[in-house]
């Protein structure tokens, strides 16, 4: 089942209004494919407008992408920058053809100034890096979106990414159906590789979460097709 983007804006937009202290803005990102082979990446910005972010130096998004395997830089995809309006919440859409079929993408959208220089602010300023990125493949699930060994989080089960690879440690979303649950535990303290296809997203404090759609056998660097079964430090390079 596949999130829709806008339920999940509005549901970090309530939560940004519950926390405390309350943080000026707020951005999530969001990918998906369509019958077509077009990639479109929707962002949202939260302005709180009783604690606006300011810093008049920031004047718009761009839009960087990098393919996950094999591992690229990353490429600004945005001929020119979507123009911030100060003060508002708003919501962006940016379309393009996938680059390749059954490749899987990484997006970012970041902020930047006139040089098109890119902008960090703190986290309690604007929450605008967790929810920067967004991964997506065309068709949807031809990819895998990570792919690494399992471990038991206690509360989920997480992906341990594998090493010098783009891919993205992250947990699976629950809850899992028992008998596809009981097959993953099967793989953990095993050393086995699995490669996991569903949506992922970032942004809560638990970290990346994956819906997983399926998952497959497949060692780290594997790029031939295998059988179907059934916050780690991110550095982002501009150019």
């Amino acid at each position: 089942m596949i999130r829709a983007p806008w339920m999940a804006v509005a549901s970090l937009v309530i939560l940004a209004s519950l926390s405390a202290p309350a943080r000026a803005g707020l951005l999530s990102t969001y990918a998906t494919c369509d019958g077509s082979d077009n990639i479109t990446v929707q962002w949202s910005f939260y302005e709180d407008p009783q604690n606006p972010v300011g810093h008049p130096e920031w004047v718009g998004y761009d839009v960087l992408r990098r393919s996950l395997d094999p591992c690229e830089p990353w490429t600004r995809v945005t001929a020119t920058p979507y123009l911030r309006t100060p003060g508002i919440s708003e919501s962006f859409t940016y379309v393009e053809a996938a680059p390749a079929a059954q490749t899987a993408y990484e997006y970012q959208v970041i902020l930047v100034d006139a040089g098109r220089n890119p902008l960090l602010f703190p986290i309690t300023e604007c929450d605008c890096w967790n929810g920067s990125f967004a991964w997506v493949s065309c068709p949807l699930f031809s990819a895998p979106l990570t792919q690494g060994t399992l471990t038991d989080g206690g509360w989920a089960l997480y992906v341990n990414p594998c090493p010098g690879s783009c891919y993205s440690a992250c947990y699976l979303e629950g809850p899992l159906a028992p008998s596809l649950e009981q097959e993953l535990r099967s793989y953990l303290g095993t050393g086995t590789v699995l490669r996991f296809y569903g949506t992922l997203a970032c942004g809560g404090v638990e970290g990346c979460g994956l819906r997983l759609n399926h998952f497959d056998v497949a060692p780290c660097g594997s790029v031939v097709p295998a059988t179907r079964s059934t916050w780690g430090q991110i550095k982002v390079l501009y150019r």
